[in-house]
C-alpha cells in the first residue's frame, strides 16, 4: 500500500509504502504522484521504503527508468530521497541511482536516517532561490 501527502510548508513530498513493491506497482507509484503533483516545478520527495522491500530484478530497473524519463518531463528538478534499511533494499537503491545519473532533472539517494535525507532535500534549487 502507497499514501502520499505534501507537506506545503517543507516542500516535501512525503511517500510511503509497505510489503513487497514490484516494477509494475513501481510504475503506479510513479504515475500516482505525476497526477497529484504535477502541478510543481520543483518537486522533493521524502520516500520511506523501511516496510517495504523491492520484488523485482536489476534487468527491470531500465523499464523503471524509462518510465521516470517519461514522467518527469517539463519538471525542473526532482530530489528523491529514500529511507531503507536493509542491506539489500540498499544495494539496490546504490543500482538505481547510478542508473539514474543520466536523467538531468532526477537526483536519487538512498538513505539510513531521515535527518540526513532531509538535510539532501534542502540543497535542492527551490530552497537555494
Amino acid at each position: 500500500m502507497t499514501t502520499s501527502t505534501y507537506n506545503s510548508e517543507e516542500h516535501i513530498i512525503y511517500l510511503m509504502h509497505s510489503g513487497k513493491v514490484n516494477i509494475k506497482e513501481a510504475i503506479k507509484m510513479l504515475r500516482m504522484l505525476k497526477r497529484k503533483y504535477n502541478h510543481l516545478d520543483y518537486v522533493y520527495i521524502l520516500e520511506d521504503s523501511r516496510e517495504s522491500s523491492f520484488n523485482f530484478n536489476l534487468t527491470e530497473i531500465p523499464t523503471l527508468l524509462s518510465e521516470v524519463r517519461k514522467n518527469l518531463f517539463g519538471i525542473l528538478e526532482v530530489r528523491h530521497a529514500d529511507l531503507v534499511n536493509t542491506p539489500l533494499n540498499t544495494a539496490i537503491s546504490f543500482i538505481y541511482g547510478q542508473l539514474a545519473k543520466p536523467i538531468k532533472n532526477y537526483l536519487y539517494r538512498a538513505f539510513s536516517t531521515e535527518e540526513a535525507a532531509r538535510i539532501w532535500l534542502k540543497k535542492g534549487i527551490y530552497f537555494q532561490q
